[in-house]
């Protein structure tokens, strides 16, 4: 039995021994899987990111320095060194200041295709910007047929030079009154010194402009703007366009966005009516007033009513504050209503003649219903 004991023993002992020089091989298979694998997924990869092999031509990427420009052109050819046919069904791109032309070709096995891009340099610019030139890039990522989903596409890139620093970069007329003159605004232009004839011009016929060069810089400008007075009422918004050639006779532009608000003379306070939720067949009122912002005279000619359950009158008790009316609204129809209340104007020496539109909203409820439900 002893002797038994013994050899089974002996016999574990060896078997221990046995498992325990296998370990050392067995890393080694493993390292050497993981070191194949390894390899496998950075062939996988140069895969991914050589565009199916398609290459543009050397150089054409980086469009080196250009004045900043709202439409730039950059032209470059793709080439495709296979043996097989490349079909580009379209560009993905980095932002949306760029279009690709063609949105779709087909390159032949060997041979090469132009691509013309129209770049928006201006995009994430600022005309108040401390440094003159900056970088820029883009990227477009082609969508090949047959691919591989993803791709590495090339980046377009080059350094932008701003021809104009305009301060403020955003003009503000604030609040004019329609009709009336209005105080000139003005901007302060520097001009990149190796600009010249230096022209300015305000879109849609809205402002005039002016252009003074100032004593002490030769290209420092103070830009004027003056409103038209007959800018129709509401929120004003254009541009003034600098421009200017550079010393090799290239244009280069820019626009220096103008924003105001132009104020009606006759208006009605207040410029809505909500009544909020009402029951069904209840007639809620308001007073309105109808004022000059001139002081001026004016008659109101009409009302026009969108609804038979609205109702005017003039409201006499309110007259020193202007032309005052109670409005009468019955609660007819369940939930949002909106109607329209129109008051025909014309001034007393019939210069002028508007019609001013007054919201009237509310929320039918039926109370019954409610009661109801709980």
């Amino acid at each position: 039995m002893a002797n038994e004991i013994g050899v089974n023993c002996q016999s574990s002992r060896s078997s221990l021994r046995h498992a325990a020089s296998w370990k050392p091989a067995a890393l080694v298979v493993i390292l050497l899987a993981c070191l194949a694998a390894y390899g496998l997924h950075v062939v996988f990869r140069r895969t991914i990111i050589t565009n199916a092999g398609l290459t543009p031509s050397d150089g054409s990427l980086d469009f080196g320095e250009v004045w900043e420009n709202k439409d730039f052109r950059w032209s470059f050819s793709i080439a495709n060194p296979t043996d097989k046919d490349a079909a580009i069904e379209g560009f993905a791109q980095s932002c949306n200041c760029t279009t690709v032309k063609p949105s779709s070709c087909t390159i032949p096995a060997g041979g090469a295709y132009p691509i013309e891009m129209a770049i928006d340099l201006t995009k994430g610019s600022r005309l108040d910007e401390e440094s003159r030139v900056r970088e820029f890039s883009v990227h477009i990522v082609p969508r090949i047929k047959d691919g591989l989903p993803v791709q590495e596409g090339w980046r377009i890139h080059g350094k932008v030079r701003q021809p104009f620093r305009v301060r403020p970069a955003v003009l503000e007329l604030g609040e004019l009154l329609s009709g009336n003159e209005s105080k000139p605004r003005s901007a302060e232009i520097e001009c990149d010194p190796s600009l010249k004839e230096l022209t300015v011009a305000a879109d849609g016929g809205f402002a005039s402009v002016s252009l003074f060069r100032s004593e002490h810089t030769s290209n420092v400008y103070r830009l004027e703007v003056r409103a038209n007075p007959s800018i129709p009422g509401g929120a004003v918004r254009f541009a003034v366009s600098i421009g200017a050639t550079s010393t090799s006779g290239e244009s280069v532009r820019a626009f220096l966005p103008v924003i105001g608000q132009v104020l009606e003379d006759i208006y009605v306070l207040p410029d809505a009516l909500n009544f909020g939720a009402r029951s069904l067949r209840e007639t809620v009122e308001e007073t309105v007033v109808l004022r000059s912002r001139k002081g001026r005279q004016f008659t109101v000619s009409g009302m026009m009513l969108e609804s038979a359950e609205l109702s005017v009158t003039p409201y006499k008790a309110r007259a020193q504050e202007g032309q005052a009316f109670l409005v009468r609204q019955r609660i007819s129809k369940l939930d949002h209503q909106r109607n329209e209340l129109r008051f025909l104007i014309l001034s007393d020496d019939g210069a002028v003649s508007k019609e001013i539109v007054l919201p009237v909203i509310y929320h039918g409820i039926d109370q019954n219903q409610h009661a109801s439900t709980r």
